[in-house]
């Protein structure tokens, strides 16, 4: 994970790719002791598992280790340790994917009650861990406790986080934040269930209630914000970004329109429905993501469509393209940067072979691409317009104007936030070039799929399948 000095064709790799690339945390899925393939060493991958079926949620995956099978535990803890140290030392945080969910079996739990567990199947495993017992959530809270002190995890991904309750995930956050206040963890989860009927489902973690944990620093994935741009994840089409309507728009959006630019705006809003895509009370509760590791990744999605050559790496980048503009917190899917493949696997979790590698040949192959995602990394890291830090900033300050054709302006009032770019102009368009008006003498910084740093005068003209910014000094 951290070894220096790899390349491939002369492209970096690894560690020195994240760090060309510009990211500053990296997500990684369970890592924690899980249950399937755990008898296998760690290079044979004919049998291969992402890990979300956990045995003991406080060891460290002996897959993962150069000691697989050996009772050498200290090395496996001091590997553990060596590998978040140097993601530190490089500038990039490490959030640690937990999975308090469900257990591999009812066995996590026998030898002390068979009473921490809900009746209901709420996570489509098998069973569903009950933190509306005390018990389980001080649990759940110290073993947050244990990795964040222990191995010096910067914050966590919850798993189905939806099975819990909004107050219990409050009151982790809570917790972690004001005990070791300069740590400023990073937590958010995915606020659904298994496709469970949950009889407590007013009380839980959902995209319409996470505005009651802002105190605490907590958010979730913005799953409104994704269907809206790239329709229904495993389809062929359908969403903005695709220059179609996505039909489930969630309470408060009538049109793209409106759940897009709500989720650009960094889903501020006070919308209770569950699903409402204006639902934060702060941008940091927003994650902006296209695609994760389930479902087909964004290639094997603009593969399906139908999208080929240069149009499918300008949709390569555009998609991405609107999350690194948008408020609240960008997510990139390890590989999208250079459009990593999964042979169109949509549910990849036990795949052997070469399926879920990262295919570094790529990087050279779609150099396009990657330049694309590194400079509007840097961009935005470079400008703070693009990552305001209130909802009354964002209200106050960021303006949409639907422009006809799938298209739409956004306008930054970049001085409100400290920016060098007093103004700035986002044109998103998904449809056929649009006449941009009022942004003549303007500097244009994206046009299509490359970046123009040094930006040029007086052009008006915004290509469709593109993020196009014009901005002043």
């Amino acid at each position: 994970m951290v070894q220096t000095g790899t390349t491939n064709n002369g492209m970096k790799t690894g560690i020195d790719h994240l760090k060309e690339l510009g990211i500053t945390h990296v997500q990684l899925l369970p890592v924690y002791d899980y249950g399937t393939c755990s008898d296998v060493d760690s290079q044979d991958d004919s049998c291969y598992n992402w890990g979300y079926d956990p045995v003991n949620f406080n060891v460290p995956e002996d897959r993962y280790t150069s000691v697989h099978k050996s009772e050498n535990y200290r090395q496996k803890v001091k590997e553990f340790k060596t590998m978040v140290d140097e993601f530190h030392k490089n500038g990039i945080r490490v959030i640690m994917d937990v999975v308090y969910n469900h257990t591999y079996d009812k066995e996590m739990f026998k030898n002390i009650t068979g009473k921490y567990y809900t009746s209901v199947d709420l996570s489509g495993c098998g069973n569903s861990v009950d933190a509306k017992n005390a018990m389980v959530s001080r649990f759940i809270r110290d073993s947050l406790e244990y990795w964040a002190t222990e191995y010096n995890i910067d914050g966590f991904r919850f798993d189905l986080v939806g099975i819990f309750d909004v107050e219990d995930f409050r009151s982790w956050g809570k917790y972690l934040n004001e005990t070791y206040p300069d740590r400023n963890f990073l937590m958010y989860g995915e606020p659904w269930n298994g496709y469970a009927t949950d009889p407590s489902e007013g009380t839980r973690v959902r995209m319409g209630s996470i505005k009651k944990a802002v105190d605490a620093h907590v958010g979730v994935f913005n799953g409104k914000y994704r269907e809206c741009v790239k329709g229904e994840s495993d389809k062929a089409a359908g969403g903005f970004m695709f220059n179609t309507q996505h039909h489930d728009l969630g309470a408060g959006a009538n049109t793209n329109f409106d759940c897009v630019t709500a989720g650009m705006k960094g889903a501020i809003g006070d919308n209770d429905n569950p699903w409402t895509p204006f639902f934060a009370a702060d941008p940091e509760q927003s994650i902006n993501y296209l695609t994760a590791h389930d479902n087909l990744n964004l290639t094997d999605k603009i593969t399906k469509y139908g999208a080929t050559g240069e149009y499918a790496s300008r949709l390569q980048a555009y998609g991405n393209g609107l999350m690194l503009v948008s408020q609240g917190i960008p997510f990139i899917h390890s590989g999208e940067e250079f459009a990593r493949t999964k042979n169109m696997n949509e549910n990849s979790y036990n795949t052997p072979g070469d399926v879920n590698n990262v295919k570094w040949g790529l990087k050279k192959t779609n150099a396009a691409v990657f330049n694309y995602y590194r400079d509007m990394i840097a961009m935005r890291k470079a400008h703070p317009a693009f990552r305001m830090t209130t909802k009354s900033q964002i209200e106050n300050n960021v303006t949409a104007t639907w422009l006809g054709d799938n298209a739409f302006q956004y306008d930054l009032n970049g001085s409100a936030a400290g920016d060098s770019w007093s103004k700035i102009r986002v044109v998103v368009n998904s449809g056929n070039n649009v006449e941009v008006n009022g942004v003549d003498g303007w500097k244009k910084k994206v046009h299509g799929v490359t970046v123009n740093a040094d930006g040029t005068s007086g052009t008006n003209v915004a290509e469709g399948t593109a993020v196009t910014i014009w901005y002043q000094n």
